[in-house]
């Protein structure tokens, strides 16, 4: 077989390269993400992942600077926020918490209704199941998808039905960047550490992810959320935590706190906006948010 036949049948495509060649600007719709890439969020049950992945949902779907990423800023985006372990109920109460608790939120809401779509999968299959082919279910997705440019799935678990091995993390990951890649967005999946990860104290580290190598070596960027060492008795404060990133600057790690009613933020920026709750008078605002201000 020559070597025209051979490239033809495994259809690779040549890359060219100059010294001239100029790049375009990336556009990271995640830290360290661009359309086409995956990125993974993890930690354990209880710790607030989902909550803080709706925060950052809603601040990306209005412009705004995300939640514990203040370094990294985008313009609006299309974001969908597919939940399995929460219902309908679940994921408007967190919102309405986040409004109350985001005053900068509060007054983008129709923007963020135009740019976010959030729905409720609990109680329903997951995308996919291993050992199937799973073609025909890839290519819906894509088709939905291709609506916006972030996508959230949460959680991994509920995303595939399968053992998690190796083999199987592969597979699946194949699929999802295929669907990134014909959809065009980027895609955070939710996941869980192991169980030895919190006793033994590295779930603050990419060792701790459920089907660790296999995951990191395939995503562009991963995160943690876990409980400070010195304080693991109290849940009060978590710390997030890239793990891994690549084609951004290094993001240290950062305290977050947990607010009365589970919003995540940092210190300074809870006093922030408690002052500015209270530099607010009822009757200077519009009559649809002032049921947001009621305790």
């Amino acid at each position: 077989m020559s070597f025209q036949e051979a490239e033809k049948k495994m259809k690779p495509k040549k890359i060219n390269i100059s010294s001239s060649y100029i790049f375009e600007d990336e556009e990271y719709i995640f830290p360290g993400v661009e359309r086409g890439e995956i990125a993974i969020f993890a930690g354990a049950g209880g710790l607030g992942k989902s909550f803080l992945a709706q925060e950052w949902a809603m601040e990306l779907s209005a412009g705004e600077k995300m939640t514990g990423i203040s370094s990294f800023f985008s313009p609006p985006r299309k974001v969908l926020y597919v939940c399995w372990e929460g219902g309908e109920k679940e994921v408007k109460k967190r919102a309405v918490a986040i409004f109350r608790a985001m005053p900068t939120l509060l007054k983008k809401e129709k923007e963020i209704q135009k740019n976010l779509y959030m729905c409720s999968r609990r109680g329903m299959g997951p995308l996919f199941f291993a050992e199937k082919e799973n073609t025909e279910k890839i290519q819906e997705y894509v088709e939905f998808f291709k609506n916006f440019d972030f996508v959230i799935l949460d959680p991994l678990s509920r995303v595939f039905c399968g053992e998690e091995t190796n083999t199987n993390f592969s597979i699946l990951v194949s699929w999802l960047e295929k669907i990134a890649i014909q959809a065009n967005v980027a895609i955070l999946l939710l996941h869980h550490v192991a169980k030895n990860a919190v006793v033994d104290g590295y779930d603050d580290t990419w060792v701790g992810i459920r089907g660790g190598s296999t995951l990191i070596t395939s995503v562009r960027c991963a995160l943690t959320l876990s409980l400070p060492k010195k304080n693991q008795n109290s849940q009060e404060q978590v710390k997030l935590n890239f793990v891994k990133l690549n084609n951004a600057p290094p993001i240290p790690p950062i305290m977050l706190c947990h607010g009365k009613e589970g919003v995540l933020s940092e210190k300074n920026i809870q006093k922030e906006r408690a002052a500015s709750f209270a530099a607010l008078e009822e009757e200077e605002m519009p009559s649809e948010f002032r049921k947001f201000f009621k305790k």
